[in-house]
């Protein structure tokens, strides 16, 4: 468990130690170390050559795990505020018809556990609140220990405060320290790929990679019950935000190498080495076959887009995307325009945003289209090699839910350790001159809440008979600049 990190059996370890406190001659002890006997040893070692006893422990311990977890959805289920509620009892008593329902469907009573297990694990114990929280937490319990563990009775004071921590903990845990930043969420085998199996190795690669210091931290976590890696990133509360970009600018960096790499191991992997020698095929077909790889890594980009925007607005001010005047979801309009140093180039935006000028596919109106047009001519203005844009109008919400701004175009473009925001807000009607001073003056008051974060800057263009444009930067701080 220690070797591998595997948190979700800490408690039987706190079980093994909990039970060597009991008194010596209490009845309790024996039954308790056969019971944890039983479920943790292996098999082969408890029953030497007796099949049958192995067939029923290992049915033994399939109920086991079952009963488990409907104990665990039913109490994480009633003291979550998801509107979500499971009864043991009426579970049980209509497990026939459920059953009957499932196998119809062709999937089971463990698989629908599970499902329901990941979901509320992803809400309360790996939400990350309780994330931050932990890892401020982890922080004040190494020190802890650290400031006792000193002089020449360290072996028994570190043993004392490790026996109390079982019953009491270590130290309060206090709500204070730490806020988070962004999560990335790493789905499916080929993703998780991008980090290291163990997870001290994960934390500590990405701490090397991204963290670069003292001022915030990283946390690497798995929902064991859907298998998806969560990458987290908290900075301290009175952080700027240009410190805050300058974290995630080098997360993204991170997360393009990282493609890169294993992009590179796949095609070595894969491609014979007669056809990476022939440098005509190897321009063909290891190009088109990189690109593949990557593209299926883009369900990062719109995790991506929404960190940036959480730093760009105001505290609890929220993003919503129209499209044809409903909201549309993240996949259907946050595209991604990237030249990698590996030879693939990936420009769904600017296909999407030429498609939609030219095609007009939903009828859109004379007015939607020049915003397009306007889209695009600020796409193509940018010298950036990654660009993260949105195909459709952006809508920005106090956190009371009403309405503050809207621009026609947002791009969010990567350089380095630098991240950048283009907004764009085109106009119709009147001549070219009195559609950009519009433009113009919508931007200035857009502006206007823009800096209420600290650390940014702002500078206006104007875009030549469209609009305007407005680029959001980053003010490095004497910390992040050294």
């Amino acid at each position: 468990m220690l070797d591998g990190g595997r948190d979700d059996q800490l408690h039987y370890v706190f079980c093994y130690r909990r039970i060597a406190y009991l008194p010596k001659h209490d009845r309790r002890k024996a039954p308790a170390e056969r019971l944890l006997s039983a479920l943790l040893h292996p098999i082969d070692e408890l029953y030497r050559g007796d099949s049958s006893a192995k067939f029923k422990l290992i049915r033994l311990r399939h109920l086991f795990s079952t009963i488990r977890l409907l104990s665990m959805l039913a109490i994480d289920s009633y003291y979550s505020a998801q509107p979500l509620r499971f009864q043991i009892a009426q579970s049980v008593l209509g497990l026939p018809d459920l059953m009957r329902s499932m196998s119809n469907e062709g999937t089971n009573i463990g698989n629908l556990l599970k499902q329901t297990a990941a979901w509320l694990a992803d809400a309360l114990y790996l939400a990350p609140e309780v994330t931050t929280l932990r890892s401020a937490h982890e922080l004040r319990v190494a020190a802890e220990i650290k400031k006792r563990a000193k002089g020449p009775s360290k072996a028994k004071a570190l043993r004392k405060l490790l026996d109390r921590s079982l019953w009491h903990g270590v130290t309060p845990v206090e709500k204070r320290g730490f806020r988070h930043l962004v999560r990335l969420t790493l789905r499916g085998a080929y993703q998780k790929r991008l980090l290291p199996e163990d997870k001290f190795l994960a934390t500590a690669a990405i701490h090397r990679d991204v963290i670069c210091g003292d001022s915030a931290l990283a946390s690497v976590d798995t929902n064991s019950f859907s298998g998806d890696s969560h990458i987290d990133l908290m900075v301290q509360g009175s952080s700027p935000t240009a410190d805050n970009w300058g974290l995630l600018s080098r997360l993204i960096t991170w997360a393009i190498k990282a493609i890169e790499v294993q992009a590179l191991n796949e095609l070595r992997r894969l491609v014979p080495g007669a056809v990476r020698a022939d440098k005509k095929a190897t321009k063909t077909v290891s190009t088109r076959f990189l690109t593949r790889l990557v593209r299926r890594h883009l369900s990062l980009v719109p995790q991506l887009f929404r960190a940036v925007m959480k730093e760009l607005l105001p505290p609890g001010w929220s993003v919503e995307i129209e499209r044809e005047g409903l909201l549309s979801e993240d996949s259907r309009t946050i595209r991604l325009r990237a030249s990698l140093s590996i030879g693939v180039q990936i420009d769904e935006l600017g296909e999407e945003l030429t498609r939609q000028i030219e095609d007009n596919p939903h009828a859109l109106s004379p007015a939607a289209l020049q915003e397009l047009v306007a889209t695009r001519s600020a796409l193509d203005r940018s010298p950036s090699k990654f660009i993260i844009g949105c195909v459709g109008k952006i809508v920005i919400k106090d956190q009371l839910g009403k309405h503050r701004d809207e621009v026609d175009g947002l791009f969010v473009e990567v350089d380095g350790d630098s991240i950048r925001v283009r907004m764009v807000e085109a106009k119709t009607g009147g001549t070219y001159q009195e559609r950009e001073t519009s433009a113009m003056n919508q931007l200035a008051a857009t502006r206007s809440w823009v800096r209420r974060r600290k650390g940014l800057s702002c500078a206006r263009r104007r875009l030549p008979r469209m609009g305007a444009m407005m680029i959001v930067s980053a003010v490095r701080s004497e910390s992040t600049s050294k």
